[in-house]
């Protein structure tokens, strides 16, 4: 009967502890994710406006606009991500493994061209 006990309290502690995972999940993608196209006009006001060669070079790779937002709102420049950006920079941006391949190898020929 005890034992019976102890299972039921450690199944009642695993699911509390799981939905404070999953709440805490939630939270933390909420914090950093890009904001909304709603956004306020001051919000936008205070933005910096994009590099449009950062974003023309990032269109020519066929990224959705939606991974664009991504560097527009981390305020990157080309210079930054041709020079500066590593490839853990890129898995912090939240980009899936595509465009992510595909910017990071387009990132890397550019590197070569240059010293080479």
């Amino acid at each position: 009967m005890l034992m019976k006990q102890l299972v039921e309290v450690q199944q009642a502690l695993k699911q509390q502890l799981q939905s404070n995972l999953t709440h805490h999940k939630r939270m933390l993608a909420e914090q950093s994710s890009p904001p909304s196209s709603s956004s306020s006009t001051t919000d936008k006001l205070d933005a910096c406006p994009p590099d449009p060669q950062l974003v023309q070079w990032l269109q020519s790779l066929k990224v959705e606009n939606e991974v664009i937002s991504k560097f527009v709102y981390e305020q990157f420049t080309y210079s930054d991500v041709i020079n500066c950006v590593t490839y853990d920079d890129l898995c912090r941006l939240d980009i899936r493994g595509g465009p992510r391949c595909r910017i990071w190898q387009a990132v890397q020929s550019c590197r070569e061209e240059e010293n080479g």
